[in-house]
């Protein structure tokens, strides 16, 4: 069952000191890998103008500001939770898995256009992080990217003949800084494909609304990974826990028994402090699921190893894989180099399983 964000209101009204109502609201965050719960109230900081302090909503809806305060409520402060990675903030509000395609590590850009495509056909949530060290500020702005910046991807296209591939992305900022090279808003390359533009750029009624269409290479010059967030409505949704061995020759196994082919998604959460969430460790992590068999005397023989994550050095690593019927032991490995002491050696993992 995937077990998406929640907001609950409660129906009870409490009264404070100066007899005014106020409402308390329970947010449901995911957090290192387990459902926890955070009452915050209606009251949020305000400059001198009267204004919301931090993040604000069109038309004076609440509920950023709510998830915004029970997240910093829960981090210390707010000043805690500035910045961070696209996938983490997803996995917290909704629960689901995910992955960041790191291009970098991809040998085609073929494949990076497939996963894409996959992603958009299952209507998975993607963000995209505007960056790359190759290129200076200047030429950001000349372009009008925002340089270490996150955008939505909306929607991608593909001509039938495969000639012209494009990325539709909005900058959550809004405003009309917005990418001004090939296929944007006011390209001549429109008006040589007047159907395209017709079926693409119909409902673009805002010019201040923060989305662009822009071509799929140039995507791929100025963007560096994609995090996409799998939202299924028929996840089966396993959480376990354990703890990392301070002797790294000893492991923590989970026995896994497949009775049908079966797609799995697997994200294994260490638990480290908040205020590490974008730093990287000095610590990696990673898991692998391997297909075992039992041999006459009783031991295990490894006959596969189908799914392996590579080794993360942030809060989280995630991958996903496909899973014939059989036996398979669930393996976390903590990678520790240099022996440095472990404060907290708890892990949590998530797993989330829909049979074919």
């Amino acid at each position: 069952m995937n077990k998406a964000f929640i907001l609950f209101v409660y129906a009870k009204v409490m009264l404070t000191r100066r007899e005014q109502e106020k409402v308390f609201v329970c947010c449901e965050f995911e957090i290192d890998g387990e459902w926890t719960q955070v009452l915050v109230d209606d009251r949020f900081p305000c400059t001198l103008n009267k204004r919301l302090a931090y993040s604000q909503c069109h038309r004076k809806q609440l509920w950023v500001p709510l998830i915004e305060k029970a997240l910093a409520k829960l981090s210390g402060t707010y000043e805690s939770i500035i910045a961070g990675r696209c996938c983490e903030g997803l996995a917290i509000v909704t629960g689901s898995p995910c992955e960041t395609l790191i291009f970098s590590d991809f040998i085609q850009q073929d494949q990076i256009w497939m996963r894409l495509v996959d992603a958009r056909q299952n209507q998975f949530l993607m963000c995209a992080m505007c960056s790359n060290e190759k290129i200076d500020k200047t030429t950001f702005e000349n372009v009008r990217l925002l340089n270490n910046h996150a955008y939505s991807l909306q929607d991608i296209y593909q001509s039938q003949d495969e000639q012209i591939k494009l990325i539709k992305l909005r900058n959550p900022w809004g405003g009309n800084f917005r990418w001004n090279g090939d296929w944007s808003d006011r390209s001549s390359l429109w008006n040589q494909y007047p159907q395209l533009k017709q079926q693409l750029l119909k409902e673009k009624n805002n010019r201040r609304d923060g989305v662009f269409w822009m071509p799929f290479q140039s995507f791929l010059k100025y963007f560096e990974c994609v995090d996409i967030c799998k939202i299924r409505p028929h996840w089966y949704e396993i959480r376990e826990h354990g703890h990392f061995h301070s002797d790294q020759q000893m492991i923590q196994a989970f026995r896994l028994n497949i009775q049908q082919p079966t797609h799995i998604d697997i994200t294994l959460f260490r638990q480290i402090q908040l205020n590490l969430r974008i730093q990287r460790s000095q610590l990696s992590i990673s898991i692998a699921i391997v297909n075992v068999q039992q041999k006459s005397d009783g031991s295990l023989r490894i006959y596969s190893i189908p799914v392996v994550t590579q080794r993360g050095q942030h809060k989280f690593v995630s991958t996903q894989g496909f899973l014939q019927p059989g036996n398979y032991l669930i393996l976390p490995f903590l990678f520790n180099p240099t022996n440095q002491p472990i404060e907290n050696t708890r892990f949590n993992l998530g797993l989330f399983v829909f049979s074919i």
